[in-house]
Order: C-alpha cells, then sequence, then structure tokens
C-alpha cells in the first residue's frame, strides 16, 4: 500500500542519515588530527634557524595565519560541534608557539646588559598574529571588514592610561609598501579580506583565549622594556643631586644631567620603540606602545620630581636653574609620550608645570597649591620636608638622609612601597624629628616653637593626605 512504501522510505532515510553521519564523522576525527600537524608546521618553520640567531619574522607570521584561517574557512558550513573542535585546535597551537617563543625569550631585564634582539623580534611576529586573531575575532561578531572600533579588552590600555593612536608620522610609516613580495605586506592583505568564519559562541570563545594568551606573552615582553627604561632614568637623574646649578657662569642653559636625559630620549623613541613598532597594527597593539609612551613618561617625570624635592636649601638662582630644566624635560616628554598620541594630554604634562611653580612657593603656599591640584602627597611632602630641613628646623629633615638612605636606596624603597605606606612612615618620621629636637641642645622657646609648627605642618598635610586615601 502507499502508506508501507511511505513508512519504508523514512526508514531507509533515517538509515541513509546515519551512514552518512557516521562517515563524515570518521573524517572529521582524521581532519582534527591533521589539523594539528599543519599547525605545528609553520612553528618548527620559526625556530629552525634559532641556534644560527634567525628567530621569527612578520613572513613566519603570515605563514601561522593563513594556516589558522584556512582551517577555519574549511569548516565554515559544518556543524557547530566541529567549528568549536577546530577552534579548539587553533587554541593548543597557539599556545605551542607560545611555548616555544617562551624558550628563547628574555623575561627578566639584566643589569648592564641591553635587551637581545630575539625579544622584539619574537614581539613583532607575536603582534602580527595578533592582527590575524582581532581581525577573525571581529569579523565573526559584527560580520563586518576590518573598521570595527569596538575593540576587544585590552588590560594595557586600563592599567597604563588611555592611548588612542599614534602619531601621524608613525602612521604614514607604518603604511605597507607597495612591493608585492614584501611579506608585511602580503600578511596585511590576508588580514583585510573580508571572510566571515561563522564560529559559534564557544569557538569564539576558545579563540578569545588564545588571544588573551598571546596578549599576556606580549605584555611580559613589553615589561622588560619598561623595567630596562626605568633603570635609566633612575641612573640618569640620580645625576641632579650632583649639579652645581651654576647656569649663569655656563656657556650651555641645560645642565649635563639634563642634556644626557634629553639625548636618552631621543634614542629611547628613535631606536627602542622603533623596533616594536608593527606593520599596520590593530586598535589593541596600538593601544599596548601608546601604554609603554604613558608609562615610560610618566616614570621620567615622577623620578625628576622626587628627587628634585630631596635638594634643601635652594637659592633663588638654583630654581631658576631647575625651572629651565623643568622646560627642558618637557619638551624631552613630547618625544617619549607626544600628547597628540592621547585622547587627553596625560597628567604628567600638569604635574611637572605645577611642580616647577611649587619651587617658589614658601611651605604654606605648596600646600595650598598641591591641594587644589591634587599633586602626589609623597613628592609634597618629601618638598615640604627638605624646604623645612635646617631652617625651619634645626636639624636635617631631608628624608633619606633622615632615614639614614643613600638617595639610590632611598628611591628604590620609594619604588617598592605603596603611596599609604610611605605616608605612614613619613608621620613617623615627623615624630622623630620632633623627638630630637627636644633632646637635642637647648634652643629658645621662640626657635623650639617655630620647629613644631614647621614639623605641625608637614604632619597635618601627610595626616590629611592619608586620609583622603583610606
Amino acid at each position: 500500500s502507499k502508506i508501507q512504501e511511505f513508512w519504508y522510505d523514512d526508514v531507509r532515510e533515517i538509515d541513509l542519515n546515519a551512514a552518512l553521519k557516521k562517515l563524515l564523522s570518521t573524517y572529521e576525527i582524521a581532519y582534527l588530527k591533521v589539523l594539528i600537524d599543519k599547525l605545528n608546521h609553520p612553528i618548527k618553520t620559526m625556530f629552525s634557524g634559532a641556534s644560527s640567531g634567525r628567530y621569527p619574522n612578520p613572513a613566519d607570521a603570515h605563514l601561522f595565519l593563513t594556516t589558522v584561517q584556512s582551517s577555519l574557512r574549511g569548516v565554515r558550513l559544518s556543524t557547530d560541534e566541529l567549528k568549536t573542535q577546530v577552534a579548539n585546535r587553533v587554541k593548543q597551537g597557539v599556545n605551542m608557539l607560545l611555548a616555544r617563543c617562551e624558550e628563547y625569550v628574555q623575561l627578566k631585564a639584566l643589569a648592564g646588559k641591553p635587551i637581545p634582539r630575539r625579544n622584539h623580534q619574537i614581539y613583532k611576529t607575536l603582534a602580527e598574529i595578533a592582527n590575524g586573531f582581532y581581525e577573525i575575532l571581529h569579523t565573526d561578531e559584527d560580520n563586518t571588514t576590518q573598521g570595527s572600533e569596538k575593540g576587544l579588552p585590552n588590560s594595557m590600555s586600563e592599567r597604563r592610561g588611555s592611548a588612542s593612536s599614534q602619531t601621524n608620522h608613525d602612521a604614514a610609516s607604518a603604511a605597507p609598501s607597495s612591493d608585492p613580495n614584501n611579506a608585511k605586506e602580503l600578511l596585511n592583505n590576508t588580514i583585510k579580506q573580508p571572510s566571515c568564519f561563522k564560529l559559534p559562541t564557544r569557538g569564539l570563545e576558545l579563540l578569545n583565549e588564545a588571544h588573551n594568551s598571546n596578549r599576556a606573552l606580549r605584555h611580559a615582553i613589553l615589561e622588560v622594556l619598561v623595567s630596562k627604561a626605568k633603570a635609566q632614568c633612575v641612573s640618569l637623574t640620580l645625576e641632579v643631586h650632583s649639579e652645581t646649578m651654576n647656569r649663569p657662569n655656563a656657556h650651555r642653559t641645560a645642565s649635563k644631567y639634563m642634556r644626557r636625559i634629553q639625548r636618552w630620549s631621543e634614542t629611547f623613541t628613535r631606536d627602542t620603540l622603533s623596533r616594536y613598532k608593527v606593520s599596520n597594527p590593530c586598535p589593541e597593539i596600538m593601544q599596548e606602545m601608546g601604554g609603554i609612551r604613558f608609562e615610560v613618561g610618566a616614570y621620567v617625570t615622577k623620578v625628576f620630581m622626587r628627587n628634585v624635592s630631596l635638594i634643601s636649601g635652594l637659592r633663588e638662582d638654583a630654581k631658576l636653574a631647575l625651572a629651565s630644566d623643568i622646560g627642558q624635560l618637557e619638551a624631552s616628554l613630547h618625544l617619549v609620550a607626544p600628547k597628540e598620541n592621547f585622547d587627553r594630554p596625560p597628567k604628567f604634562y600638569a604635574e611637572i608645570r605645577h611642580f616647577r611653580q611649587m619651587l617658589f612657593l614658601d611651605e604654606k603656599g605648596i600646600v595650598e597649591k598641591t591641594l587644589s591640584s591634587s599633586f602626589d602627597p609623597v613628592i609634597t611632602t618629601q618638598l615640604l620636608l627638605s624646604r623645612i630641613s635646617n631652617r625651619g628646623v634645626p636639624i636635617t629633615c631631608v628624608p633619606y638622609k633622615a632615614l639614614g638612605k643613600s638617595v639610590a636606596k632611598y628611591n628604590r624603597w620609594i619604588d617598592s612601597q605603596g603611596t599609604q605606606p610611605i605616608l605612614k612612615r613619613f608621620l613617623s618620621l615627623v615624630e622623630e624629628l620632633r623627638r630630637k629636637v627636644r633632646e637635642g641642645r637647648a634652643l629658645s622657646q621662640a626657635s623650639e616653637s617655630k620647629a613644631n609648627a614647621s614639623l605641625n605642618l608637614v604632619r597635618d598635610y601627610a595626616a590629611k593626605a592619608l586620609k583622603e586615601l583610606e
């Protein structure tokens, strides 16, 4: 009957689908096994010449990205389960690449030794791969070509400041060459092609996890660069303590230590940072490099103000000389962290100008200026203690001397502590100084009253700043 014929047709169709599904699952398993070998091949190529000093380059990144994209594009019409498994294999491939990179990259700044060349080569390779993953993730999320402004979470920019873009000169120099044989241009042309991989949510999560692992290693590489830059900043800025400040008798308006800071700023920007520059970077990579500029610029400013605030007994001509140095320092900051690189001018530009004004104020004026501009309380307290040293208070109140440390050890101690522990130590130091004044040589009532008033001013300011932080 017709009913039986339809029934048998349904049974045959069910059996046929089951057989087809079983056959496809066999091919899927074989494809997943081969996929790991396909991803591992460009990784082996990247490090095949490591023994002779050849490390990964953008061409190797292009080969790896091509393999990743072809693997994802090959299953875009398959089931979500297979797409997720392929995304997981891609994640495993990225982890294998990162493990090999960790074997060769130097993740600790060594004193007296330069950063090895392989660091910036591996960073640029990882950044090129991040460009490709950024395009894949945004293409799938927005179904658009490159140009989306949503961006991935960027812990570097959140920690170091909001760097929006590099300078126009950097953008022009980062444009791809017209030479079709250029590996970087091939890579850029590959990741700009509009292609929707149609990955499921779980597949996107796996790719995002691989992207985050890549970001973590890039940040570790950049931390070595920042640590090295900070150490050089401290060694150059410490020379301010040996400066004679006899500027009118000199032929140059800038001091010796400031000229060295200027030369270092030029070298750091022109040579060091340029080695890490990536051709046609995605917004995330641009924010990373902007974050480096922000952090180094902020640290240069902070270390300079910290050490100048430790100088006591400044004459008017010395204050004028330091004010001139601050102008030179601001010019150097424009090399390291240009204002046009950021959505808004970094805070340290305003801080260095406030500090220049504070050099010419008395103790009460310094406190009022600080409270109105939300200045760093540690630097302000140091400046107050140095200002009253052997003047309002007849003993040495300069923090590093009162604490029995050298200038270098004091700087290391400051860098290792938070603002609150430092302010608490300053409060206890004020009481120690008060006790020394009482137990020292006999003072007139007016001198002792003046000393207590000066110490009370420092104590009240530090206590108020500490309370606001808590």
